[in-house]
């Protein structure tokens, strides 16, 4: 309904106006659409609560200024919302200033905890410094494969590298640093080591049943070398060289087995002296060798 307006005549008491009926029906005609549209007909509901404006339906309330120069004081409208149409943007105010509001046209550099300097260039990415995200160079790709090493990627830090360190993660620091491993300083800090009991002169030997290393002191026998046959070997025997096979053999006879070895051989053997003495199987002679040449013994 659109307003309706009282007719006061032209001058008082000249009988041109609205009389006392029609005038009162306009002014409760006003006032029931005026309760119908902010309350229930009958009560009126209050619009603003708590400084909040509370109008039922859809609310309509333009915060439109042209500028920012003509946004008012932030203070004095703290929480205030405001569209500032020169610059596209929307505003609140919030602890004495005018904040702007990030929307999908906004630049990253619009966040506090985002810094780009003078611009990023083209390839960079963002890195956190500890304090802000800044454009920064994506060394992790863009490393040059010749000649690069480890200590130049972004989240390493070698400064303090030595010998037997390792790389470990530094969660609060964010990267990488050369370090100890702990518990690895020490023969004992190894899974597989037992030290326990360890006494002088004791060493690290391979236990095969427990596939661990631990203390003791290990046992050699002539069996467990290479070049040494015991076979046979009884109360008595002695090692005999058999140069046929370039081994130590057990022999109950005592006799002395020369050394096997054809021309060729004697005559390449580098460390040779006078008293050697050597079985030729070339010539089948026993041989020894004396005042620069090798002398017939028989």
């Amino acid at each position: 309904m659109a307003k309706q307006s009282i007719n006061r005549g032209l001058t008082a008491n000249d009988g041109t106006g609205d009389n006392l009926r029609v005038a009162a029906g306009k002014i409760n005609d006003n006032t029931d659409e005026i309760y119908n549209a902010i309350g229930d007909g009958t009560t009126a509901k209050s619009l603003v609560t708590n400084n909040v404006l509370d109008v039922p339906g859809a609310n309509k309330v333009s915060a439109n200024f042209n500028a920012l120069s003509d946004l008012p004081d932030a203070n004095t409208y703290h929480g205030m919302f405001a569209h500032v149409h020169a610059e596209g943007k929307a505003y609140y105010a919030h602890a004495g200033q005018w904040v702007e509001l990030v929307d999908t046209t906004s630049n990253i550099d619009k966040l506090a905890n985002v810094n780009l300097g003078s611009g990023a260039t083209a390839g960079q990415v963002l890195k956190y410094t500890g304090t802000v995200w800044s454009a920064a160079d994506d060394v992790d790709t863009q490393l040059s494969l010749a000649g690069a090493s480890i200590g130049d990627l972004g989240d390493v830090d070698l400064t303090a590298l030595a010998d037997a360190m390792v790389l470990k993660y530094n969660n609060t620091a964010g990267r990488f640093e050369a370090s100890f491993e702990s518990g690895a300083q020490t023969l004992n800090g190894l899974n597989d080591v037992d030290t326990t009991g360890v006494l002088n002169g004791d060493s690290i030997v391979y236990v095969q049943s427990s596939q661990s290393w631990g203390v003791g002191k290990p046992t050699h026998n002539l069996t467990n070398l290479q070049d040494v046959d015991t076979a046979g070997a009884t109360n008595g025997s002695v090692l005999a060289y058999d140069g046929g096979t370039g081994s130590w053999v057990a022999s109950t006879s005592q006799d002395i087995i020369l050394r096997n070895v054809d021309e060729t051989t004697r005559d390449a053997i580098a460390d040779v002296a006078n008293g050697m003495v050597i079985y030729n199987t070339t010539s089948n002679k026993a041989q020894v060798y004396a005042n620069g040449s090798w002398v017939d013994l028989h």
